[in-house]
């Protein structure tokens, strides 16, 4: 298969990673050229896929162009590969849509999880916690999690709000990360639930150390290829009130399902086979794409982009007058809000 990846100008680290990941895969079965005219693929990395510099070229080759997308709250305008990719839009993930794993990781993941791990070691440490979280109050589901009152020493939920992770110049960045990656490796499952998108560049954190997930993210759609259920939990949100109970039930299997885990990324995520399985995963889109139905979501981008939009700022708006009005009648919120 002969692909192109188109330069992103905001990023040029996804690329450069991206081809990295290209020239390491095995087997060597695509070939990375210059050439969009003779690609059989054409993979887009950007953010925001109608930006003016790929109008043209987009309308030109709309029909192999593929996104490899780890936004956040994306729109789904291309066909393509998404990390915060939504099953309840069962049209378009049949036809336009598969889950894709945090393939930028490298860099955009902890940085220093590498340096903090021994695989072969750390699989045969004591697991102190039944399960364990340490992240931000970015989701109700996981603010939620954070008024829980747990009944058990052996649990570990942590909020982390006054750390960001995007901000590498802070106090304390090193000593964070390794106590984060130091709660994952001591425990016998750890909690996965949904931040700002619906899928969490955690869980592949998690099943690169060994230790079972449990999901919490209704409607996030998977990566084709593992056999999920073999390792991991999923947790309806609503279940949430229910967790002990649900995890407690399956205790006893914690080291099977961490060692599965283990094994579903050496297989499908790690570095040397990540590129071809998303490859993969993009030829079984190819087979089901409808062109009109790609026109029609290319060409309406900007209304749904107005819409989308919209929402985002008359949702701070209503935030902002909750907030607001609770002060003036010095009411406190009842759930953690993430930098206020």
């Amino acid at each position: 298969m002969k692909i192109y990846i188109v330069p992103d100008i905001y990023d040029l680290k996804k690329t450069k990673y991206l081809r990295e990941l290209a020239s390491i895969a095995k087997p060597k079965i695509h070939t990375i050229i210059e050439d969009p005219k003779e690609a059989d693929i054409i993979l887009i990395t950007y953010a925001h896929l109608r930006d003016s510099s790929l109008n043209r070229f987009l309308d030109e080759y709309l029909d192999k162009c593929y996104a490899i997308s780890t936004v956040a709250n994306p729109l789904f305008v291309l066909a393509g590969l998404y990390t915060s990719g939504n099953k309840s839009f069962w049209f378009l993930h049949k036809r336009l849509i598969r889950g894709c794993p945090y393939i930028y990781s490298l860099y955009q993941g902890n940085p220093n999880r590498n340096q903090f791990v021994d695989f072969d070691q750390d699989i045969k440490l004591d697991k102190k916690y039944l399960f364990s979280f340490v992240g931000a109050s970015t989701s109700w589901v996981r603010k939620r999690l954070f008024r829980l009152k747990f009944q058990r020493s052996d649990i570990l939920v942590h909020c982390t709000n006054n750390y960001n992770h995007w901000n590498p110049g802070q106090a304390n960045v090193e000593q964070t990360q390794k106590t984060y990656v130091d709660v994952i490796k001591h425990s016998k499952f750890v909690l996965c639930p949904r931040g700002i998108g619906w899928g969490s560049i955690r869980l592949f954190e998690v099943m690169k150390l060994g230790v079972a997930p449990i999901i919490i993210s209704d409607k996030w759609l998977p990566p084709m290829g593992p056999d999920w259920e073999s390792f991991a939990l999923f947790i309806k949100q609503s279940d949430l009130k229910n967790l002990v109970e649900i995890v407690e039930s399956y205790a006893d299997e914690y080291e099977e399902r961490g060692h599965l885990a283990r094994k579903a990324w050496e297989e499908y995520f790690s570095d040397s086979v990540v590129f071809n399985n998303c490859i993969e995963a993009i030829e079984d889109i190819k087979q089901n794409r409808i062109g009109i139905l790609d026109r029609w979501l290319f060409y309406s981008y900007p209304i749904l982009k107005a819409i989308h939009n919209f929402k985002i700022a008359f949702r701070e708006f209503m935030k902002n007058i909750i907030l607001k009005t609770l002060s003036k009648f010095k009411f406190k919120f009842a759930y953690q809000l993430r930098n206020d």
